[in-house]
């Protein structure tokens, strides 16, 4: 017999070996969790949750620096995706639709916080989420989390300052000219190879 845990999401006790799913590969089991979960199985709704949850989580910490509040964001994520699960297009992949929910409670949350998310310019937070979307496997975008933090801590002192100045902080290049006295198009041009780099970084860790 299957042991049994309980989950914090769903308030159900779930499987963690279902028989019916052992055999499937992991496209065809993830499409047979959601029809399950779309007529009412809260166990198969259980599985979809512990195949995404980290990758949820990680998709929100790379944009807020608060782990609790990426944990909550989380949480709600799947409350939400529970109650509109029939909504969802079972011929799609679950992951988009999930980093949707995400990314609308996130703009809920910025509205009622003073920014200190990390994902604060679109261009910072366009690197991380182009180097997340290239990998789908449970645990990719926490692995590459910790690659763009290590990788940012290998920057130059110069590198780092420049790169909480302007996306941290949200400076605009205009007001880091007037504060370095250097030319827009020096800033524009040394932002541009920290980002390559920082790329480069991360996709060299995670390979």
């Amino acid at each position: 017999m299957n042991r049994n845990h309980h989950n914090q999401f769903t308030g159900c006790e779930i499987y963690t070996t279902p028989r019916q799913y052992i055999y499937m590969d992991a496209k065809t089991q993830e499409s047979q969790w959601i029809s399950d979960a779309q007529k009412g199985s809260r166990e198969a709704f259980g599985k979809l949750i512990e195949a995404h949850h980290v990758g949820i989580r990680a998709y929100l910490l790379v944009r807020i620096d608060n782990p609790h509040d990426a944990e909550d964001l989380a949480q709600d994520t799947f409350i939400t995706a529970f109650k509109k699960l029939n909504d969802f297009d079972i011929s799609k992949p679950l992951g988009p639709w999930l980093r949707g929910i995400a990314f609308r409670l996130l703009a809920n949350y910025r509205k009622k916080h003073k920014p200190s998310y990390i994902g604060a310019n679109e261009e910072l937070d366009g690197l991380i989420h182009q180097t997340i979307e290239k990998r789908q496997h449970l645990g990719s975008e926490a692995e590459r989390l910790e690659a763009l933090k290590l990788c940012m801590q290998e920057l130059n002192p110069e590198s780092q300052s420049l790169i909480h100045t302007r996306y941290l902080k949200g400076k605009s290049l205009k007001e880091l000219c007037k504060t370095s006295n250097r030319k827009h198009s020096a800033i524009a041009m040394q932002l541009h190879r920290i980002r390559h780099a920082l790329k480069l970084c991360i996709e060299g860790k995670v390979a």
